[in-house]
């Protein structure tokens, strides 16, 4: 999706807020891929969160992230169904 980059910034900027909130300070996720399934008729968000405070992530993941990312994809006029694949890194 060319949209890749743009929802990047989205979540990690836009949605800074949220994002501190539920994952803590220094939480960043970056999007590895983003397809549509033809099949499904959805898309399937590939991304990876990394975090320092994982005791914040016991009750926001993955809920929190599934939020995150269907704002981003509302402000740019995708209203499609969303999947995510994630993975959690703690550092």
């Amino acid at each position: 999706m060319k949209h890749q980059k743009l929802l990047e910034k989205l979540i990690n900027e836009l949605c800074r807020p949220d994002r501190i909130l539920l994952f803590g300070e220094n939480s960043k996720i970056k999007l590895t891929s983003i397809t549509f399934s033809t099949q499904k008729k959805c898309y399937i968000v590939d991304l990876k969160l990394t975090v320092d405070e994982p005791e914040l992530c016991e009750e926001s993941y993955p809920d929190g992230l599934y939020h995150l990312v269907k704002t981003s994809f509302e402000w740019i006029g995708e209203y499609e169904k969303v999947i995510i694949v994630s993975s959690l890194e703690v550092i």
